[in-house]
């Protein structure tokens, strides 16, 4: 299986998405694939990638990020974006028809 550790999170709300920034464990990611946000912390469980971008930050270095549709987490109210910080969360493709 494939996982990505969580660096950083943020929210783009003129997008409505979040982008968790961090690098790959293993593995490959791409749009199209489901992300974990885990259930222990009151995160919906899998979700799916609605992109994948590499993206430059002002300290120089480049980290990989998912973009996640801010919808898809409303169901989760309880869930911080921060709690995602340090977590290697895991990766798969979606079934077809997801």
């Amino acid at each position: 299986m494939a996982a990505f550790y969580c660096e950083k999170t943020f929210y783009l709300a003129q997008r409505d998405i979040v982008l968790v920034a961090g690098h790959l464990v293993s593995g490959t990611v791409s749009t199209g694939m489901a992300v974990d946000f885990p259930h222990e912390i009151k995160g919906p469980g899998w979700v799916p990638i609605g992109g994948v971008q590499t993206v430059p930050f002002e300290d120089g270095r480049q980290l990989l990020c998912l973009l996640i549709d801010y919808e898809l987490l409303t169901g989760s109210p309880f869930m911080e974006f921060s709690d995602l910080h340090g977590k290697t969360l895991d990766l798969r493709s979606l079934p077809a028809g997801f």
